[in-house]
């Protein structure tokens, strides 16, 4: 009996301290001008939480959520490590809290810097729900953000494998690999895909693309002939018409002209289509941000 009253006194202290620190923070401005936010042990938290584990997560997650939309403006005063130390509490309570991954993955960072972060919490949130494509989705979006192409494409080629992924996913997954220097394997997927596709605006659009990569796949075999022959590469694609390797360079459809990146050296193109969100990166999903239920 004794040990149940501790128990449930522990618990009480501890709600009370969550609720006492949500309304000092939301009415006691000026105390935003002072670091004093404090986040407990998680394995404190959860010692005392006893059989009231989902309600304490809710209610530090509130308070996340709640610092985040009054400082989301003003990255000074967000205090990251105090949002992520709560983060941390939130999925040791509950780790099965899938907003908490997602938030941690997609509504806070701003940079790179905190890109790192979101990272750590999608990957622990994709472990505990394998089968929910918004996870590896928003992994290889935050990837894209960090100029890792090759390793965003993986993880659009796993959420594009999952139930409910949208189709839109599998094309974009082909515009990383070309942003990654491997216009081949984003042919490939294109080619894969184009079968599957219904709707006649769509198979026509990926038929371009098609065209356009297949273009750029002929154009760098012919920049390695270049670098085979003259043992450098060339300074423009137009020396590759004047050293007589090619007859002429192909109309880009797709961009403004290709060129030859020399940083590289391979052949990109300069886009010009507005409406493709593909080509300049993945797009976020219409309406998916953190409400995925639990």
């Amino acid at each position: 009996m004794r040990q149940r009253l501790l128990i449930l006194g522990g618990v009480s202290l501890l709600l009370l301290a969550v609720l006492l620190s949500f309304n000092l923070e939301k009415n006691a401005h000026y105390l935003k001008e002072f670091s004093l936010r404090f986040a407990p042990s998680p394995e404190v938290v959860e010692a005392l939480s006893v059989d009231q584990k989902p309600l304490l997560a809710d209610l530090f997650f509130a308070k996340i959520a709640v610092h985040l939309g009054e400082n989301y403006h003003t990255p000074e005063k967000r205090d990251l490590d105090w949002m992520y130390a709560n983060l941390d509490i939130v999925t040791r309570l509950d780790p099965d809290f899938r907003g908490a991954y997602l938030f941690g993955g997609i509504a806070i960072p701003l940079d790179k810097k905190e890109t790192k972060n979101a990272i750590k919490f999608l990957k622990e949130g994709l472990k505990r729900a394998p089968l929910d494509w918004h996870l590896p989705f928003w992994l290889g979006y935050n990837y894209y953000q960090l100029d890792d192409y090759l390793t965003a494409a993986d993880y659009f080629a796993q959420a594009a494998k999952l139930p409910s992924c949208p189709r839109f996913v599998e094309s974009v997954r082909a515009m990383l690999y070309y942003k990654g220097d491997q216009p081949e394997a984003a042919l490939t997927i294109l080619q894969a895909l184009i079968d599957s596709v219904e709707k006649k605006k769509d198979k026509e659009l990926i038929e371009k693309k098609i065209a356009w990569l297949k273009n750029i796949v002929e154009l760098e075999g012919v920049v390695k002939k270049f670098k085979e022959k003259f043992s450098r590469l060339p300074d423009n694609l137009e020396e590759l018409v004047s050293s007589g390797l090619l007859t002429e360079i192909p109309e880009d459809k797709f961009g403004q002209g290709y060129y030859l990146d020399k940083k590289s050296g391979h052949v990109k193109s300069l886009f010009k289509f507005v409406g493709s969100n593909d080509l300049q990166g993945p797009p976020k999903p219409e309406g998916q941000t953190c409400d995925i239920p639990k």
